[in-house]
């Protein structure tokens, strides 16, 4: 899978890589849609085994790799800007728009990823 330059060009922060096996999941029904590859302030990428509509606007948990103020996910309302099927398995990347975090969760992914 590679993201096209001009959605390259179109960030406006750097993301962090997540290192660990962090799942995506709505916040609704409780399905998993994927596992977290990177984050930034005001985005993220995870990898699905499913394609994830472009433009759609979910509801999601995040997990954290470790609890933090007595919490193990975040949440966070987010629109699927991009997916697209990967070059090199059978899932699909997806880069989402974050358009509601609460501060404290914010203050949360800070703690953990730092930098961000």
């Amino acid at each position: 899978m590679n993201l096209s330059r001009d959605m390259e060009e179109k960030r406006n922060t750097d993301r962090k890589l997540v290192r660990q096996l962090l799942r995506v999941m709505d916040r609704n029904n409780h399905a998993v849609l994927g596992n977290l590859v990177n984050l930034s302030p005001e985005g993220f990428m995870l990898i699905s085994p499913n394609a994830l509509v472009e433009g759609g606007y979910s509801e999601l948990e995040l997990e954290l790799p470790k609890i933090v103020n007595g919490r193990s996910r975040i949440a966070v309302d987010a629109r699927c800007i991009w997916c697209q099927k990967s070059s090199y398995s059978d899932d699909y990347g997806a880069g989402f728009q974050i358009e509601r975090i609460p501060e404290q969760d914010m203050r949360a992914l800070r703690m953990v990823f730092g930098g961000i």
